[in-house]
């Protein structure tokens, strides 16, 4: 037991040196104590209030999109069930300026130019949904692959019908896999950039295109620094829910 805390506290430690040392020199050459304020700052919490708001529609969204989907993945074998499994490539491997292109086609096109998608949230979030629902469709097919098949022919026994044996038998026993799931699914919206500068236009602002307007206008890496950190609170904040 010894041997194995002392081998997990110094690969955490080496972990730990890595990060921080160009971290302390980044700190120590350009971060300005004096943009501290830009935190309280009414701007400031209209861009986190907005970078949660678009990262939680679109990840609930998302959910519900692939509830369905993964339901079918785990207990179908047909040609569906392929093609779902299929898609689960999409956040991992597919360009976001693949999805940005698409989509912004798409929402050109005369039917949805008229129902005034882009350049609006209902446009971040469809396109984020598409990007990332495949991520819990993973997910949720694993975990219910997992639960033992007595759990379910007992409450099949009981009259329980395929919607009722999903809420409240199986879903229940995947909720660790569901959690990790949306901390992940969150992360890649809440953190997104091309999606929300694309097709949002630049109306709306996210701690993260915030960054990147930053550096590319005035190089104020001690200020985008400070967005930096506040997005990585949040991050820990919400994995700590679950923890």
């Amino acid at each position: 037991m010894k041997k194995i805390v002392s081998k997990s506290f110094i690969l955490n430690f080496f972990y730990g040196v890595l990060w921080f040392t160009p971290l302390y020199f980044f700190v120590r050459d350009f971060f300005n104590i004096n943009d501290i304020g830009i935190i309280f700052e009414r701007d400031t919490f209209n861009i986190m209030l907005f970078s949660i708001k678009q990262g939680l529609y679109s990840t609930l969204i998302a959910l519900l999109v692939a509830l369905i989907p993964a339901y079918l993945t785990a207990y179908e074998r047909g040609t569906i069930s392929k093609l779902l499994q299929g898609l689960l490539f999409i956040p991992f491997f597919f360009p976001v300026i693949s999805t940005v292109t698409i989509f912004s086609i798409i929402f050109n096109l005369e039917f949805f130019r008229n129902l005034n998608i882009l350049y609006t949230l209902k446009a971040i979030v469809i396109a984020n949904v598409f990007y990332n629902s495949p991520i819990f469709i993973k997910y949720i097919s694993e975990g219910l692959k997992r639960i033992p098949k007595e759990i379910v022919e007992a409450m099949k026994l009981d009259g329980a019908g395929k919607i009722k044996i999903f809420f409240s038998g199986q879903l229940p026993l995947i909720m660790p896999q569901l959690f990790r799931a949306f901390i992940l699914v969150f992360t890649y919206c809440f953190v997104g950039f091309g999606i929300i500068l694309s097709l949002g236009g630049i109306q709306f602002s996210t701690l993260e295109v915030e960054i990147a307007t930053t550096l590319m206008s005035d190089l104020n890496f001690s200020k985008a620094m400070i967005y930096g950190l506040l997005q990585f609170v949040i991050l820990i904040i919400l994995n700590s829910i679950g923890g």
